[in-house]
């Protein structure tokens, strides 16, 4: 997975976006069935993109996701939220019973400063990472049949 870190401690963004997009969304999901799952979408549509710009990663509401491209001119970033999340955790006295659990996830100070309706993009220009955000990100409901999941 591609990270935001980088040898230089200060990642600068790009003032003008290297490709023209429509109206970015997210919508949240839950799986009804108990523990499996939620989370939620992050929807880029691409509307032009001249310079075949490919979109690697994106930093949302504190997370980072490798982005997923549904078609040419629409990029989707999955992310997971804790709610509803498989809970196997093994609480025991026995030795080497708790040996599966997995280990605690430790937040990391995250690498830009955004607000929670902004996102940052990362892509590769010239074998150099590149990044740029996106303000106004609106939350959509769901509709059925929208776009696969």
């Amino acid at each position: 997975m591609m990270s935001f870190s980088q040898c230089n401690n200060k990642l600068e963004l790009q003032g003008i976006l290297p490709l023209e997009l429509d109206e970015v969304y997210f919508k949240e999901w839950s799986n009804p069935a108990r523990f499996t799952g939620s989370g939620l979408n992050l929807f880029i549509p691409i509307k032009s993109n001249s310079d075949q710009f490919v979109l690697d990663s994106v930093y949302f509401k504190d997370k980072q996701v490798k982005l997923e491209y549904v078609n040419d001119t629409l990029a989707v970033g999955r992310f997971k939220t804790k709610t509803n999340q498989p809970q196997e955790i093994v609480m025991s006295n026995q030795p080497h019973a708790e040996y599966g659990n997995s280990l605690p996830q430790i937040l990391k100070k995250p690498p830009f400063q955004i607000k929670d309706d902004e996102a940052i993009i990362s892509y590769k220009k010239s074998n150099k990472t590149k990044y740029f955000k996106i303000s106004n990100i609106k939350k959509r409901q769901d509709k059925f049949n929208e776009v696969p999941m």
